[in-house]
């Protein structure tokens, strides 16, 4: 059950966790949460992570797993009462799961990384790297504050700090942290 609640608290929509907890704590009402995962929609947006479509194989998808830290063994939540609440490892899951048509998601580490397979799309939940977080957070806290007679940004220029165009940061997916020792001034 720790995965199945791990799961919901870190990526389910707030509005429907409590439910989703209490359908999954009874064995008679499981198959109303397991019969929604082919076509579930309360996954949060913001932790969903797409995997391009010529990467959608199973080698491909543990590859991007593994990259992730994913363990070699993974818990499966499906539709489908062969896989439903079975530990298994990483590649035959994958192998089951991917193509099949059930809706099945594989807790890789409990709320911090799971793959869901739909009848309609394939996706990576995790969330978003902490200096990511902060970039967000940066650029939020600017949005919401006033210009400067300079052309700076008040909230950035208290904290010395200035915001540099986002072409100069790298391609790679890397962000800075944001502190007076990363600021260009």
């Amino acid at each position: 059950m720790h995965n199945e609640e791990a799961l919901i608290a870190a990526f389910v929509k707030r509005s429907k966790r409590e439910r989703y907890r209490e359908i999954l704590a009874s064995p008679r009402l499981r198959h109303k949460f397991t019969s929604r995962l082919a076509h579930f929609v309360d996954f949060e947006s913001r932790y969903r992570v797409p995997i391009p479509t010529d990467k959608l194989f199973v080698g491909n998808v543990a590859t991007e797993l593994r990259r992730r830290r994913c363990p070699s063994t993974v818990f499966a939540i499906s539709e489908d009462p062969r896989l439903d609440q079975r530990e298994l490892p990483l590649l035959d899951a994958l192998e089951q799961v991917v193509g099949s048509g059930f809706g099945t998601v594989l807790s890789c580490i409990p709320g911090r990384l799971a793959f869901v397979e739909t009848e309609d799309e394939r996706f990576i939940l995790a969330p978003m790297p902490r200096s990511l977080k902060d970039y967000a957070r940066g650029l939020a806290r600017i949005s919401n504050s006033q210009p400067l007679s300079d052309g700076t940004n008040s909230a950035w220029a208290s904290a010395g700090l200035r915001l540099m165009p986002l072409s100069t940061y790298p391609a790679c997916g890397r962000w800075p942290k944001f502190s007076s020792a990363t600021a260009i001034t």
